[in-house]
């Protein structure tokens, strides 16, 4: 299993960056679909957050058999899309005052833990149990993923480590059917056109 921390380091610093600079006057402006930039940011924190308390959470099944397995299950489950908007809201709540240095704080917390962590342990996640080193993928996809929305929503630049988001595009090709894999391998070639896909993240 490759053991994707170090990207997620690098993804997680690139995000705090990022947020240093926000501006007092932006943190309510629209970041992504309903959420402002506040919540964008707390939810992007929580991802990491989440890895690290979900180490409390011992499973003894294997629900999801990869990180792609789990996007596909997590996003089929009945009212996932408010319940991640409602986590996102809460999350902003918990950015307090200065979210800037809240979101350095929480994320050196979190990876004392994750850092230590096994990764074959099995953990209790969103809609069952997952290999700990495959849910630190699916940590570094929202991190890449969601730093990427919140720079356009800021109309800033970010730059994600190559080897981060190399990983991030995997995941998304595992999630893709047979029919839209030849359909992204003809885009790229030239073949065809770049049809949209709706991955779950």
């Amino acid at each position: 299993m490759i053991d994707v921390r170090p990207e997620l380091h690098d993804a997680a610093e690139e995000f705090a960056r990022l947020v240093d600079t926000i501006c007092a006057d932006e943190w309510e402006r629209p970041g992504m679909d309903q959420w402002s930039i506040r919540e964008l940011v707390g939810h992007t924190l929580g991802s990491v957050k989440r890895a690290a308390s979900y180490l409390d959470e011992p499973a003894e099944t294997v629900t999801h058999h990869s990180p792609a397995g789990y996007f596909l299950t997590v996003s089929t489950m009945a009212g996932i899309h408010d319940q991640v908007a409602e986590r996102g809201r809460a999350s902003a709540e918990l950015l307090g005052e200065d979210p800037a240095v809240t979101v350095r704080r929480d994320l050196d917390a979190a990876f004392v833990r994750i850092d230590a962590a096994e990764l074959d342990a099995v953990v209790n996640v969103m809609g069952g149990g997952i290999v700990y080193g495959h849910y630190l993928l699916t940590r570094l996809v929202e991190v890449v993923m969601h730093s990427d929305d919140l720079a356009r929503a800021l109309g800033r630049a970010v730059a994600m480590p190559d080897s981060a988001v190399a990983q991030v595009l995997g995941v998304f090709t595992d999630m893709l059917t047979a029919d839209q894999a030849a359909a992204l391998a003809r885009a790229l070639t030239g073949r065809g056109p770049l049809a949209p896909t709706n991955v779950f993240c």
